[in-house]
C-alpha cells in the first residue's frame, strides 16, 4: 500500500543520505513530512522552511493570511485616501464659489481679493502635490500587497508527458 511505498522510499533515502545528501522533488506529502527542510521556489526567490510538510504548510498558510490582511489594509487605505482627496476638492470648490460671489458683491477691495486668490492658488498647488504624493504611496503599497498575493497563490501548470524511462538520470549532483 501507500504506507509501504513511503517506508521503502524513506529507507532508500536514509541509506543514500548516510553517505551524503539527497534532493527530493516530490508531491508525496507523506514522504515530504519526513524531510528535515523544504525549499520553496517562487518567482521572487527561494525560501527555506525547516521541518517537514506540515511545518511548511503551516508557515505557508500563515504567510498567505498575512498577505491577504496586508492587501485588505492597503485597499482600505487607498479607498479612504481617495475619499479624503474628493472631500478636499469639494471644499475647495465651495470656497472658490464663495470667493467669486464676494468679488461680484464687491464686499472686498480688488487688492484684498487678489491677495486671497494668490494665497488660495498657492495652497491649492501645495495640497495637490501632497495629495499626489500620498496617492502614489498608497498605490505602491497596494501594488506590493497584490504582488504578494499573486506570488503566494499556487500555480497549476499542465505539462506534456515525457516518455523518459525510469532508469534515466534527470539530475546528478556531485559534492
Amino acid at each position: 500500500g501507500l504506507q509501504e511505498q513511503v517506508a521503502a522510499r524513506r529507507r532508500l533515502l536514509r541509506q543514500h543520505v548516510d553517505s551524503g545528501a539527497a534532493l527530493v522533488a516530490s508531491h508525496d506529502r507523506a514522504l515530504l513530512e519526513h524531510m528535515d527542510r523544504i525549499v520553496e521556489l517562487t518567482p521572487v526567490g527561494v525560501t527555506i522552511h525547516g521541518g517537514g510538510w506540515s511545518a511548511f504548510a503551516e508557515a505557508r498558510a500563515a504567510a498567505r493570511l498575512e498577505a491577504t490582511r496586508d492587501l485588505e489594509r492597503a485597499e482600505s487605505s487607498s479607498a479612504r485616501l481617495a475619499a479624503e482627496i474628493q472631500q478636499q476638492r469639494e471644499k475647495r470648490q465651495k470656497r472658490e464659489k464663495t470667493g467669486i460671489a464676494e468679488r461680484r458683491a464687491a464686499s472686498h477691495s480688488k487688492m484684498a481679493f487678489d491677495f486671497k486668490q494668490d494665497r488660495a492658488e498657492a495652497s491649492l498647488s501645495r495640497d495637490n502635490r501632497l495629495a499626489e504624493r500620498r496617492k502614489a504611496e498608497a498605490d505602491e503599497a497596494l501594488e506590493a500587497a497584490r504582488k504578494r498575493i499573486e506570488i503566494l497563490t499556487p500555480l497549476h501548470v499542465d505539462t506534456p508527458s515525457v516518455a523518459l524511462p525510469g532508469s534515466r538520470d534527470v539530475l546528478i549532483l556531485d559534492r
